[in-house]
């Protein structure tokens, strides 16, 4: 499974408004290019601000380039926009049956989505009551439990290690752990230089929107001290 990606220009380009004057374009990425292979992990770092959510949001296909061409080949899973496709009226239980049903999953699969979901969740009676109604940290649970029951050949994550509490936390990081192993190619977005090291053989400093460095985790993350 690979990913091949090459921007002049991304649409990754945002429009803002300043008062008293018409819309403003800004450029997400600027001439971004790189290929992934099976078996390629890359750590994508940079800044706040330096284009990093939006090119692994281009890269799954949320937003739609400008410029240039994207050629991806696999399944994607991403965890990126937690709570993309939730309607907040229905229950957990009901949003878990119905993304079932979007999946085509039969019967059986979809019951085993749904006790999934509720177990690694664990927000009790909360899991039938309407979405709106949880706390955050009840629907990063169930939305974490959601994304990371399916598995897919690409696996495209901005940085979520550090969803609900302490215990909460230390699962989801096991299950992430086991999420990322079993795809074949990825791309995280952090700001963490252990996750950097300990899941990915290549890494990309982005700065502005354009790439500063492309290697190794330790090459790029030399580079990024030194700049």
């Amino acid at each position: 499974m690979s990913l091949f990606y090459s921007l002049a220009r991304s649409g990754a380009q945002r429009f803002m408004k300043k008062q008293g004057a018409g819309p403003v374009l800004v450029q997400g990425l600027k001439r971004i290019s790189f290929s992934l292979s099976e078996g390629d992990r890359m750590g994508v770092i940079g800044r706040n601000g330096s284009g990093k959510s939006t090119l692994l949001r281009t890269a799954a296909g949320y937003l739609k380039p400008s410029g240039g061409r994207l050629e991806v080949q696999g399944s994607i899973g991403t965890l990126i926009d937690l709570g993309i496709g939730i309607n907040g009226e229905r229950s957990a239980k009901e949003n878990v049956h119905f993304t079932g049903k979007l999946a085509g999953l039969n019967k059986a699969e979809i019951q085993a989505f749904d006790e999934d979901v509720q177990t690694f969740a664990d927000i009790g009676a909360f899991y039938h009551l309407p979405f709106d109604t949880y706390s955050s940290g009840m629907k990063l649970r169930i939305l974490f439990a959601m994304i990371t029951h399916f598995k897919r050949d690409i696996l495209i994550v901005d940085e979520v290690f550090g969803v609900g509490d302490t215990h909460f936390a230390e699962r989801a990081y096991e299950r992430m752990t086991g999420f990322v192993h079993t795809s074949k190619t990825m791309m995280l977005a952090t700001h963490s230089e252990g996750l950097l090291r300990q899941f990915c053989n290549k890494c990309m400093w982005l700065d502005n929107g354009q790439i500063r460095a492309l290697g190794t985790p330790d090459e790029v993350l030399e580079a990024y001290h030194a700049g």
